[in-house]
C-alpha cells in the first residue's frame, strides 16, 4: 500500500518495521519511499536505515528505568531527581506522599514550585527499619545525602556527621 502511494507521487516516511530474515534474527528498518524518474520510466527510490540496535538499546533503557523506579519507590525517605533547569523529573512514592499530590501534578515543575520556601520543622532525621527490625535506626538525611555522593572529603563527612549529631 505504501508502494502504491509512493508510485502515485507521494514521498512517504515509513516507521520502524520488523523484517523477518530467512536466516538469522529479524531486523528493524525505517526509511523513506520516493518516486523518481529513470531513463527507463518511473521508478521508486527506497532509503532504509537499520534501527535494530537502536530499538534494542531503547528496550534495555526502558527495562533499566523500570528497575530504577521500582528500587527508588522502596526508599523510605523522599528521593527526587532534577534536570539542569531544576525541574523535577522523578519523585518516589514517599515524596509524592509527603507532598500529598500525585506525581503527575509535580513532574516538570521547578524546585521552588514543589517545595515550600520555609521548612516547618528542623528535624532532618528519618527512621530506618521501624517496625521491621529489633533495633531501628534514626538517621540524619544529611548523612544519607553525603554517603550518596561518595565524592566528599573525609573532613566534609566528619563535619556533616557532627552537625547531624547536634541535630
Amino acid at each position: 500500500r505504501l508502494f502504491d502511494r509512493a508510485r502515485a507521487g507521494e514521498i512517504l516516511d515509513f516507521p520502524a518495521t520488523r523484517i523477518p530474515l530467512p536466516a538469522g534474527p529479524a531486523v528493524w528498518l525505517e526509511g523513506r519511499l520516493a518516486p523518481v524518474s529513470l531513463p527507463t520510466g518511473p521508478g521508486l527510490l527506497v532509503t532504509a536505515f537499520d534501527v535494530t540496535e537502536h530499538r534494542r538499546v531503547e528496550q534495555a533503557m526502558r527495562a533499566s528505568e523500570r528497575l530504577f523506579r521500582e528500587a527508588a519507590d522502596h526508599i523510605p525517605g523522599v528521593f527526587v531527581l532534577y534536570d539542569s533547569e531544576r525541574r523535577l523529573r522523578f519523585i518516589n512514592d514517599a515524596g509524592a506522599r509527603r507532598l500529598s499530590r500525585p506525581r503527575e501534578q509535580v513532574l516538570g515543575l521547578l524546585q521552588e514550585e514543589v517545595w515550600p520556601a520555609e521548612i516547618a520543622s528542623h528535624d532532618f532525621r528519618i527512621g530506618i527499619g521501624e517496625g521491621r527490625v529489633a533495633k531501628p535506626y534514626s538517621a540524619s538525611v544529611f548523612n544519607i545525602s553525603a554517603m550518596s555522593f561518595g565524592a566528599l572529603s573525609a573532613n566534609a563527612i566528619l563535619a556533616l556527621n557532627e552537625g547531624a549529631k547536634r541535630g
